[in-house]
């Protein structure tokens, strides 16, 4: 009897390894999250785009270091980067209208238009949505 023992300690052990392997993975990535947002308050750059890239290894399901990375990536000119984070961003949560907000910010033409419409579309009532209109040239 004694041997049926082992087999639940072992199971629980492993259980409780392995949730506290997934709490510190989502500890490192909810800090590199906030170094990201404390280096774009800064305008630190390339230091956002450090933090950000860090975050996406250890939280991917997440949209934040996606979209650091695409504010830092324009910050320093990179344009077509910006757009291809956000894209991806986009790709993990089609309904978070910052994210079309900030992807009419870095598209031009028709594709900002078309941008900023799916964001007001999913935040008709936004100020900042409203305040940016002539802002980015949208009648």
């Amino acid at each position: 009897m004694e041997g049926l023992r082992l087999p639940p300690r072992v199971a629980l052990a492993s259980g409780a390894v392995a949730l506290s392997v997934f709490a510190l993975v989502g500890l490192v990535g909810n800090t590199e999250v906030a170094a990201a947002n404390r280096a774009s308050d800064a305008q630190s750059w390339r230091h956002e785009a450090t933090a950000a890239r860090r975050a996406m290894r250890f939280a991917p399901w997440r949209t934040d270091p996606w979209r650091l990375r695409a504010e830092s990536r324009y910050s320093l000119g990179d344009r077509a980067g910006a757009q291809a984070d956000l894209v991806t961003a986009l790709r993990k949560d089609p309904q978070d209208w910052n994210l079309w907000w900030d992807l009419a910010v870095v598209e031009q033409g028709k594709a900002r238009r078309k941008a900023f419409a799916r964001a007001l579309a999913l935040d008709p009532l936004s100020p900042e949505l409203a305040q940016s209109r002539s802002w980015l040239g949208i009648r």
